[in-house]
């Protein structure tokens, strides 16, 4: 029997090669996977991140608003000395002043991040530095200024109307007695009443110009978020294959 060929040099390192090959290719074929899954998480994070602000913006603008509302009023009631008659008008800026506002923001995306530590799925590190500045001192500062107008009408304002104030069913004073109508005017031009009117003024400017500031930071993290994301197609391309 004749002995069996040995094989060259050649042969061994051509598997060698074909070795190094495969698992090479095996490598980027995996790292390619998981840069495409990570991909994929961070636009989803982008998008919700998104979503979420959008929410904001419109529940800021609806908030200045408001306190665009209720400063006019303040300034308005300022306006009443003793030659002003009762009108609706006046009563309506009472009301106005009576009441506070408030922002809770749509923080669902991001307390899921800060919880699941999934901030280093987003590669932009000025993207995440804004968002975070955002959420953690942001919108602390807007927390702080509308919890002290609240605490300003709860604690002061209120209390001193309604020791003041002729009792008017429902606030309706329209329906009150030409007497009462004369009491409440005159509350209303008392020092200490218009005081307090002030102040209602300037907590209110002071809120709109956070507010207004905070919508701003909003709007222009929205366009980051924009340029960050992918077309509408990729972003279709992903959700067919997870």
């Amino acid at each position: 029997m004749a002995p069996p060929k040995r094989k060259n040099l050649s042969y061994y390192l051509a598997e060698l090669l074909i070795l190094v090959l495969g698992i090479s290719l095996s490598f980027i074929l995996n790292e390619w996977r998981q840069e495409r899954s990570e991909r994929k998480l961070e636009t989803e994070l982008m998008m919700q991140f998104r979503e979420n602000l959008i929410l904001d913006s419109i529940s800021l603008s609806a908030q200045i608003q408001s306190l665009d509302l209720r400063m006019k009023a303040a300034q308005n009631l300022l306006l009443v000395d003793e030659s002003s008659p009762y009108s609706d008008t006046t009563a309506r800026n009472l009301i106005f002043i009576m009441n506070f506002g408030g922002f809770y923001p749509t923080d669902i995306t991001y307390q899921e991040m800060r919880s699941l530590g999934n901030s280093r799925l987003i590669k932009n590190k000025e993207l995440l530095q804004e968002i975070i500045q955002l959420y953690e001192t942001d919108f602390d500062l807007l927390a702080e200024w509308s919890n002290t107008d609240r605490a300003f009408v709860l604690n002061d304002l209120l209390p001193y109307m309604n020791r003041e104030l002729p009792f008017a069913r429902g606030l309706n004073f329209g329906t009150m007695s030409d007497a009462k109508k004369r009491q409440l005017m005159k509350v209303l031009i008392e020092d200490e009443t218009r005081y307090l009117t002030q102040y209602s003024e300037i907590m209110k400017i002071g809120n709109k110009q956070v507010f207004e500031r905070a919508l701003g930071e909003v709007r222009r993290i929205i366009g980051m978020l924009n340029e960050e994301l992918p077309d509408e197609a990729l972003i279709a391309e992903f959700a067919k294959h997870p």
